[in-house]
């Protein structure tokens, strides 16, 4: 698995405890519980370390999606889009990954993911995130 797919294994398993009101350690433990041979131990790694990560650094995610979104709320916006906002701002605030890369992949799985509009909201309002 690349860093790509093991990153959007991160989104679905956020976009699964956002769907279902559950918190990410719930769902990480149910995750590592299913039967599925082809998870390799680096991935499980990435993977836990992303979301253990996601938990601890909520309150400061949240807080950021919420500045910048004009005319929004995190409540009032989708799930695909909150789980790309969670995944991609934890990533832009605690992670050296080159903005372009965070903002191109949450993008791409805006495109994949999301509606019409949810790739250009998605880049508006993580273009108004890294520019400040």
């Amino acid at each position: 698995m690349s860093r790509r797919k093991a990153r959007e294994e991160v989104f679905k398993l956020v976009f699964e405890s956002q769907i279902k009101s559950e918190n990410i350690d719930e769902v990480l433990n149910n995750y590592l519980k299913r039967d599925d041979k082809t998870k390799k131990n680096d991935e499980i790694e990435f993977i836990t370390k992303y979301l253990s990560e996601i938990e601890k650094n909520n309150e400061d995610i949240l807080s950021k999606i919420n500045e910048n979104m004009i005319g929004w709320s995190f409540d009032r916006i989708g799930y695909v889009e909150r789980s790309i906002f969670i995944y991609s701002i934890y990533e832009l605030i605690t992670k050296e990954i080159p903005q372009e890369i965070v903002i191109n992949e949450a993008i791409e799985l805006a495109k994949k993911y999301g509606d019409d509009k949810t790739p250009d909201f998605i880049n508006g309002v993580l273009a108004k995130i890294v520019n400040k």
